[in-house]
């Protein structure tokens, strides 16, 4: 039913005047961009805020998946990770996330910042921002990453480094 009124306001023709900030408040949204049998981008979010008026819905704790088969279990495949919020860009297609970020790889690899972007024509996720990146060889520092989603590839950036346990 929710869904059903998100996309009944985003029918609605814009008015003159400016746009309210928030359209529609909800609790508990899921948000699936895909194309043909491929799952761009899954979103889970405990409150979305969609403003209409301005193509963007800003989530509120949240839990996300890029890049994952349509038909797969809804938990599986594709770079996961929690945040504290994000901000989905409707004509861009971009999903910003920030505050505290724990991801998962696909191969079990675990990382840690607190700014990424997907880029959903460019099937990227990167960020600028710090990474603590961890696997079973030890863990390891960046300036930041880029995972290309198409083709499951990871890369740290910015003078990546290992570190040492003691």
């Amino acid at each position: 039913m929710a869904f059903a009124a998100f996309v009944a306001a985003l029918a609605l023709p814009l008015a003159a005047e400016t746009p309210p900030a928030v359209g529609l408040a909800l609790d508990g949204m899921s948000y699936v961009l895909s194309r043909g049998g491929v799952v761009d981008l899954v979103i889970d979010a405990r409150r979305a805020d969609v403003s209409p008026g301005v193509g963007r819905i800003e989530f509120v704790g949240v839990r996300a998946r890029v890049g994952a088969l349509a038909g797969a279990a809804r938990d599986a495949g594709g770079l996961e990770f929690v945040c504290d919020r994000g901000t989905l860009d409707l004509a861009a297609r971009e999903f910003v996330a920030s505050g505290r970020i724990d991801g998962r790889m696909p191969d079990g690899r675990t990382f840690r910042t607190e700014r990424l972007r997907y880029r959903h024509d460019r099937g990227l996720v990167s960020s600028d921002a710090p990474v603590a990146l961890r696997d079973e060889m030890g863990d390891y520092r960046g300036g930041g990453f880029q995972y290309w989603v198409r083709r499951n590839h990871f890369r740290l950036t910015g003078g990546a480094r290992i570190e040492q346990g003691e």
